[in-house]
């Protein structure tokens, strides 16, 4: 029988700091995530170093909620935050914040987009996450896109027929049993310092579509930490 969520963040946390009153604790289910643009030709991708409110470094946009929920650089705050869960997700953006050209483009979904498929599928196999706590490495990764895919997503059933090749649009697994799981899960303490980074060994793919010319697809990575936070209660 599985554990209840609740005993187990109790478990660790009595093994870790001792006798408390948690009854003036509350525990709940959450996630802290954080999204970056991609870059073509990159050999490295650094994640959870931009909170909410500050500047994407490849973008140069700032970061909303939509992007990241991180209060801080590198830092889940003054919470216990017990990590099950590690997903990674390759967001083609939304058409809406494509480039003008794309935009435009009325068959996008069953024709331009196609011709990212090979970069999108290449991508998908490259990569090593990296997640160190302080000065130690507690996860690696190989391949995440495929090992830790996001366990969420759209199923596509059908596309256009009107295009004279067919079109793949490859994905990532929406199966939510599908995900990374920390076995056993991991414990992050209030303010403690971490790192995460996806490292390529050659330059990172380029997607780009052809749409009056070469235009860059605009593309966002992002790394999920899914788990369960400790706070005391108001």
């Amino acid at each position: 029988m599985a554990q209840n969520p609740n005993a187990m963040v109790l478990s660790m946390l009595q093994a870790k700091v001792g006798s408390a009153d948690w009854s003036q604790w509350q525990i709940h289910r959450w996630q802290f995530y954080d999204y970056v643009r991609y870059v073509n030709g990159t050999t490295n991708i650094q994640l959870f170093t931009n909170a909410t409110g500050s500047t994407d470094p490849n973008s140069l946009l700032q970061k909303t909620l939509e992007q990241t929920n991180m209060p801080k650089s590198g830092t889940f705050g003054q919470v216990y935050f017990i990590v099950n869960q590690i997903r990674c997700h390759v967001s083609i953006l939304p058409k809406v914040r494509q480039l003008s050209q794309v935009q435009s483009d009325t068959t996008f979904c069953s024709g331009a987009i196609g011709d990212a498929a090979t970069a999108v599928n290449d991508l998908f196999r490259r990569g090593v996450l990296t997640w160190t706590i302080g000065q130690k490495m507690y996860q690696q990764i190989e391949r995440p896109f495929l090992a830790a895919p996001p366990g969420f997503g759209i199923e596509i059933e059908q596309i256009s027929a009107a295009r004279a090749t067919p079109v793949i649009i490859p994905r990532q697994s929406y199966f939510s049993q599908d995900v990374w799981t920390l076995t056993p899960p991991q414990m992050v303490e209030p303010e403690q310092n971490f790192t995460l980074n996806i490292q390529f060994d050659t330059a990172a793919p380029t997607i780009t579509v052809s749409e009056s010319g070469t235009r860059v697809l605009n593309t966002d990575i992002g790394v999920i930490f899914d788990g369960y936070i400790a706070r005391p209660a108001q």
